[in-house]
């Protein structure tokens, strides 16, 4: 209890405050423009870029004011205590020719085939109440695919159920054409001298990574969530601080496993979940402390129960943990929540124009600090990355960026009590929402490396990525090392072309990616005569994806698609 009430005891102590934010999530461009911006000296240091929307300084410097438009909007009234604007079209889509394959997409589904994903809104303001409505449309052809094979044996079924079991994430979101219109990047909040407080449905991204975010990212659609925030770093004479406490509401899809009628000796595999919504709440803190430049500290932390669970004031704050009574309990000293943690850093070098950062995060029932020091890699999972820019002529910089996120279990005994990231046996739709996982992309027992290589210039980037993707080792070793057979790793080996590029004042993002799946879905093609080591069932998947931001133009009573700003006499 003492360090909770030294953080509000510290945020007390402020004597400055400043900022402005990027309201929505979904401009990856401009937030990774603004990232390499403070690398460059360009935006001060003491933004954590650990939680998005991200908050910076309010000044009119070049190179801020290069994108303030995108977010900002076309301002279609402005008044001294009203003002309405029209955010910016953004139209994205994507395909895949084989298999499913994309992270971080938002409301972008898991598919095969093309999809479209369409947002604009308004931004409005009236004194200290601040309001945008960003819905989204979203269409996918949806097209069949080849899943979980049926040539595995009835025993690697069961198995392969009692993941699918504890957790929501069926192989397909609908049956055939997929059309949704969602609330999208969508907020209400009053904001209060240097904290806002609302209700949002925005996608919410914790932690200081780029391509995998442990506790929160946008993997999957938002949820209708409360937040307390701050709107930007609060100074204090310890250092700086920003945080933002979260509570919300997950629904589940509604779709079941593929052949949910499956037995085994007569018993049926599929268990169906609670059809109740689940109550999730977080916490987001980090601190930057004075005495060490560019060091940022920080805390994640999220608890979901089921609604009908929801009976004490310590249920709805995840800072506080339950103490379980074992016949209180839904089974012997198993939790009637899910809970998952992260501790991470992130330390900026401006005159290296260089990062390192790592988040360390524990899931599954709070540990006593002395049980966690026995057993530091007991259903852990961690990231590391490093982020450099080198100069090559005037305002231009090659980037090479790595990080590596390993989700698999590092102990037998949690491979084989089935205790993944992100699935629970008692919350078993485990953390997803609507089907998608609310974490990392890469899912339970899965790990990540990521290379990239830019050439930059302002907002403007060319680049290639190259990943390796390991599905779900968890399970493979569950079912697999039974039998001595470690030849089945499901590896996606990808890739990449990337380009962000601003024409006149259009954002245009696009890549392709090759991707390579190696022993897709674990299979191994069944025949004696062939030796033991011998190539798997391996599926080459392309991805391609285009979106482009749009600022709409108000003039004379109508909207223009392109602005071309008038010559000067």
């Amino acid at each position: 209890m003492r360090k909770y009430l030294f953080w509000l005891l510290s945020l007390c102590l402020f004597n400055q405050v400043f900022g402005q934010s990027i309201p929505a999530m979904g401009y990856d461009a401009v937030e990774d423009y603004l990232r390499r911006g403070q690398l460059l000296g360009e935006i001060s240091d003491k933004y954590s870029f650990s939680r998005r929307s991200l908050s910076f300084i309010n000044d009119d410097s070049s190179y801020i004011n290069n994108v303030r438009y995108l977010w900002e909007g076309s301002t279609i009234f402005n008044e001294e205590k009203f003002k309405v604007a029209a955010l910016p079209l953004q139209n994205r889509y994507q395909s895949n020719t084989k298999i499913p394959y994309g992270s971080n997409d938002g409301a972008v589904i898991p598919a095969v085939g093309a999809q479209n994903l369409l947002s604009l809104g308004l931004h409005i303001k009236y004194g200290r109440l601040t309001s945008q409505l960003r819905p989204e449309y979203i269409f996918a052809r949806n097209l069949d695919y080849e899943g979980f094979p049926s040539v595995h044996y009835d025993i690697i079924w069961m198995w392969r159920y009692i993941w699918w079991n504890r957790i929501d994430q069926p192989e397909k979101l609908a049956n055939r054409n997929y059309n949704k219109i969602l609330p999208g990047q969508s907020f209400v909040k009053y904001s209060f001298d240097r904290f806002s407080m609302g209700i949002s449905t925005q996608n919410l991204w914790w932690g200081p990574g780029h391509r995998n975010a442990i506790i929160l990212s946008n993997n999957a659609q938002g949820f209708t969530h409360f937040f307390l925030e701050t709107n930007a770093p609060v100074v204090t004479a310890i250092g700086n601080f920003e945080g933002q406490f979260i509570a919300g509401k997950l629904r589940n899809s509604g779709k079941t496993p593929p052949q949910q009628g499956r037995t085994y000796y007569g018993a049926t595999l599929f268990s169906p979940k609670r059809n109740e919504w689940r109550y999730i709440s977080g916490v987001n803190f980090s601190w930057q402390p004075k005495w060490v430049k560019g060091l940022f500290l920080g805390y994640n932390k999220t608890k979901q129960l089921y609604q009908a669970d929801l009976e004490h004031l310590q249920d709805f704050i995840p800072i506080f943990n339950k103490k379980e009574n074992a016949f209180e309990a839904p089974i012997v000293g198993q939790s009637n929540s899910s809970q998952q943690s992260s501790v991470f850093l992130r330390w900026v070098f401006q005159p290296e124009s260089a990062e390192i950062y790592a988040e360390f995060g524990n899931h599954g029932k709070p540990r006593k600090f002395r049980k966690w020091l026995e057993e530091p890699e007991k259903n852990r999972g961690y990231t590391l990355g490093l982020t450099k820019l080198f100069p090559l002529r005037t305002k231009q910089y090659l980037q090479f960026q790595i990080e590596v996120t390993q989700l698999q279990q590092s102990q037998r005994e949690g491979i084989f009590d089935a205790d993944s990231w992100y699935s629970d046996d008692y919350i078993r739709q485990g953390f997803t929402n609507k089907g998608q996982l609310l974490g990392a992309g890469i899912g339970p027992g899965g790990n990540s490396q990521y290379l990239d290589f830019s050439w930059i210039k302002g907002i403007n980037r060319i680049g290639i990525q190259l990943e390796r993707i390991t599905h779900d080792n968890d399970w493979m070793l569950y079912a697999f090392s039974r039998t001595g057979d470690y030849r089945r790793h499901w590896i996606d080996f990808t890739a990449g072309l990337h380009v962000d590029w601003k024409i006149s004042n259009i954002l245009v993002s696009a890549k392709a990616v090759y991707v390579r799946s190696i022993n897709y879905q674990w299979e191994l093609v069944f025949d004696p005569d062939l030796p033991w080591f011998r190539n798997g069932r391996d599926v080459t998947n392309f991805h391609p994806a285009i979106s482009c931001t749009v600022p709409l133009q108000w003039d004379k009573g109508y909207f223009s698609f392109l602005h071309r700003p008038r010559r000067a006499k």
